[in-house]
């Protein structure tokens, strides 16, 4: 494939992105700054971005810090105190937020943001796959409190996953965490099972 040829189709995957935040978002628009924003400021400016999608549930906070101490404690031995991810990929941020919180809604309670983008070293020290969807804020892990919050967002992603919106990637661990990606490098694919 050309570098033009690569470039066109980047620029539609783009397009695709920003018309998929928008239908999920219900038509609303949003703007967002670009610069040498410090850390603050950039959460403050995704936190714009996921309030004017309609994110209800979570901060931007919420998706730059993980939830659960045993990852914080792995972010700060690699010399990071909040993961905000590079500004080119706030709407995949905001697209994957939006799902966050329809999950939410769906099993009614609440449920943490685990991981969401991690840089190279990070994603590596976490046991990230090389070619993570982590790697490019392509996916979240969400943690969820009970079997039956964890069925109820599982029913919702699998019915999800199978209309094959947004190029979604489902991934099942060991306990009550579930991968969601969108619009991953890697494509549309699923993994794992259910813990019994």
């Amino acid at each position: 494939m050309s570098k033009r040829s690569k470039g066109k189709t980047k620029s539609i995957l783009e397009q695709e992105m920003v018309s998929a935040l928008t239908v999920l978002a219900g038509g609303r628009t949003w703007t967002y700054r670009t610069g040498n924003e410090t850390d603050e400021e950039s959460l403050v400016a995704i936190d714009q971005l996921l309030s004017s999608c309609g994110v209800e549930h979570f901060t931007a906070k919420e998706f730059c810090l993980p939830a659960g101490r045993l990852r914080r404690d792995l972010m700060n031995h690699r010399g990071y105190k909040i993961l905000v991810p590079p500004e080119e990929h706030w709407v995949k941020l905001g697209i994957l937020a939006l799902l966050a919180d329809r999950v939410r809604k769906f099993v009614e309670g609440p449920i943490d943001v685990h991981w969401a983008w991690r840089p190279i070293g990070l994603n590596k020290a976490a046991g990230g796959a090389d070619q993570s969807d982590h790697l490019t804020c392509s996916a979240l892990d969400l943690g969820f409190p009970s079997w039956r919050s964890y069925d109820a967002g599982l029913s919702w992603l699998e019915h999800l996953y199978e209309t094959g919106l947004f190029n979604l990637s489902l991934g099942l661990y060991g306990g009550l965490t579930i991968h969601i990606g969108a619009y991953s490098p890697l494509g549309h694919r699923r993994w794992g099972q259910r813990p019994r």
